[in-house]
C-alpha cells in the first residue's frame, strides 16, 4: 500500500499567492497556503516513527511532487504504482478555484509539501494507519498500491506524467 502523511498542494497554492500573482483574499485558506509555502514542516517525528516499523518497506519525502517522487520510489523499488486517490489540501482547492486552475495538478506536481510517501506491507496498513492516527492525531492517507507492472498510472489505467520538480532539468 502506498500512503502519504497528509494532504498535498498547499505549498504550491502558497507559491501562487506569493509569486504568481493570485490575490490573497485574507481567508484562513490563503493563510494556510502561505504558511505551507513559507515555513514548511518536515515530518521528522513521523519519519522516525514510521521508519521503526518493520512493515514500512520504503519511505521518502514528497518535496518534488507526488507524480515525480512516486515515480522515483517505484523505479528504485523495481515496481510500478497505481494512484487510487490524491489527497488535495483544502487550501489548495480554495486558492486553485480563485486562480482558475486544477488543485489536483498542484497536489500531484507542486512539491514542497514535505509530507512523507511510504510503502507499507498491505496486511499491516490498517493497523499501522490506526496507530499513526493515535500517535500523531492525523491520518495516514492511502493513495494507491505498488504493482508488478512498471510505471505510474491512475486507477482508470491512464498514465501519470511525472511533472514535478527535477533538479537535473532546472
Amino acid at each position: 500500500v502506498l500512503a502519504v502523511t497528509g494532504s498535498l498542494g498547499a505549498s504550491r497554492a502558497g507559491l501562487a499567492l506569493a509569486v504568481d500573482g493570485v490575490a490573497d483574499d485574507g481567508t484562513p485558506a490563503s493563510a494556510e497556503a502561505l504558511r505551507a509555502f513559507r515555513t514548511p514542516e518536515p515530518r521528522l517525528a513521523e519519519g522516525r516513527w514510521l521508519g521503526a516499523s518493520r512493515n514500512v518497506r520504503a519511505m521518502m519525502d514528497v518535496s518534488d511532487g507526488l507524480s515525480t517522487d512516486l515515480a522515483r520510489l517505484a523505479r528504485a523499488s523495481n515496481v510500478g504504482a497505481v494512484i487510487e486517490t490524491i489527497p488535495v489540501a483544502g487550501a489548495a482547492r480554495a486558492v486553485a478555484a480563485r486562480a482558475g486552475t486544477d488543485a489536483e495538478r498542484w497536489a500531484l506536481d507542486g512539491g514542497e509539501d514535505f509530507e512523507l510517501l511510504i510503502a507499507v506491507a498491505a496486511r499491516a496498513f490498517s493497523h499501522l494507519a490506526a496507530r499513526f492516527r493515535a500517535r500523531f492525531n492525523r491520518p495516514l492517507v492511502r493513495v494507491g498500491v505498488a504493482t508488478a507492472e512498471a510505471g505510474v498510472r491512475r486507477a482508470d489505467g491512464s498514465a501519470v506524467v511525472s511533472a514535478g520538480w527535477d533538479h537535473l532539468r532546472a
